[in-house]
């Protein structure tokens, strides 16, 4: 049994550290921001040598669609494993929406069985809507799950309301914690050398929710203003379609396609990009566009899920309405043509990020959340106490 933690377990398999077992569709290797904080957070365990010791576990997201029940029994023998051997006490479960909640559900429930904390962190753009538009089994088991759980992260607070009101969990077991990311390390990565033409990044799994076609029409209203740029659309989803979209508006020589990226390639692109634009219709508080304001880049974004809680228009981003090509097209021109409002909005980005999106931070309170629910025992541990996190 013990292949089943093959590339899960961190090298240093001799430590005596707490064991902590995170859940995440598709491992170390997932896609989108599940992924990315997932995988933040087990590296900087590791680098940080802190009190625990991540056991990163795929539940069935990663690879063909054929092998994701063997992956999800492996996930159940995983944590049984690490549970009777090495006593692991803490689950952290990363979590969307659908089948995402069966699947993690089930897991919280076999955890919780075997006298385990566990913390449930949503990551669902669209858990409003599928929950509301749900039947009356499926909500009462994503009720179910969510009250069962020691602890629930959201990331924003029309999550912790949405949370609290609608599924009905005890707001002492909520605990709100903005996304972040890594500090980038040289100034060569956050300088911001405008090119000509300017380049566009939108790094996204391509599917309508993202608002997608909506910026392609935006292009094409752009390029009919005679206004020269370059746009590239990162990440898997729908490609075809969106590449077929962009041929029908005579954009096939001005927008490039390049499929999924890996985190480096990702933070690469970003670094060269003059404009990140993410016009989504649903989002919870995206990694993109906390990568971005890393490196200073000027953010184009809809005023949905937690970013208006830690963005203003005009000062830190431009808001546009979701769905509304005019507004798209006009602020894209107007960060090309106004270099102050440019230099507006990446060092306000910049400074943003350092105050409260920086990933050491955001870990102090993570592993200070760990370590308060393995201290208190199972029908008393509450989220509420002195922590750095913003609670609800």
């Amino acid at each position: 049994m013990s292949s089943l933690l093959k590339g899960s377990q961190p090298a240093n398999t001799g430590s005596k550290r707490a064991p902590l077992i995170i859940l995440s569709p598709g491992g170390r290797i997932g896609n989108g921001g599940i992924g990315t904080v997932t995988r933040l957070i087990a590296t900087s365990l590791e680098e940080s040598e802190s009190h625990y010791e991540p056991f990163v576990v795929d539940t069935g997201g990663a690879g063909s669609v054929l092998h994701a029940p063997f992956r999800f029994v492996s996930a159940i023998l995983t944590l049984l494993r690490l549970r009777m051997i090495r006593r692991a006490s803490l689950v952290h479960i990363q979590v969307s929406e659908r089948g995402s909640f069966l699947r993690k559900g089930l897991l919280l429930l076999l955890a919780h069985s075997v006298g385990m904390k566990t913390i449930l962190h949503h990551h669902g753009a669209e858990l409003a809507p599928f929950f509301t538009n749900a039947n009356a089994l499926t909500r009462s088991w994503v009720s179910f799950i969510s009250r069962l759980a020691t602890l629930n992260l959201v990331l924003g607070q029309r999550s912790r309301d949405f949370v609290v009101d609608r599924i009905g969990v005890d707001p002492s077991k909520i605990v709100v914690l903005y996304n972040a990311v890594r500090n980038p390390t040289t100034q060569r990565e956050i300088a911001a050398h405008w090119h000509s033409p300017p380049l566009l990044v939108m790094l996204a799994h391509l599917i309508p929710r993202k608002g997608v076609s909506e910026l392609l029409q935006a292009l094409a209203q752009l390029r009919k203003k005679g206004i020269n740029f370059k746009t590239v659309l990162a990440g898997g989803g729908e490609v075809l379609r969106y590449q077929r979209e962009a041929a029908s508006l005579q954009l096939s020589d001005l927008c490039s396609f390049t499929g999924w990226l890996s985190a480096g390639e990702a933070q690469k692109l970003l670094a060269l990009a003059n404009i990140v634009v993410l016009p989504s219709f649903e989002e919870g508080l995206p990694m993109v566009i906390l990568e971005s304001l890393s490196l200073g880049k000027p953010v184009i974004t809809t005023p949905v899920g937690s970013i208006p809680e830690v963005l203003e228009d005009e000062k830190t981003c431009l808001f546009v309405e979701p769905g509304n090509v005019d507004q798209l097209t006009e602020a894209i021109a107007r960060i090309i043509g106004d270099q102050a409002l440019r230099a507006t909005l990446s060092d306000a980005g910049r400074r943003l990020f350092l105050e409260r999106f920086e990933l050491n931070n955001y870990m102090k309170s993570l592993v200070d959340l760990y370590s308060r629910l393995e201290s208190k025992p199972s029908k008393q541990t509450r989220a509420d106490g002195g922590t750095t996190c913003q609670r609800s």
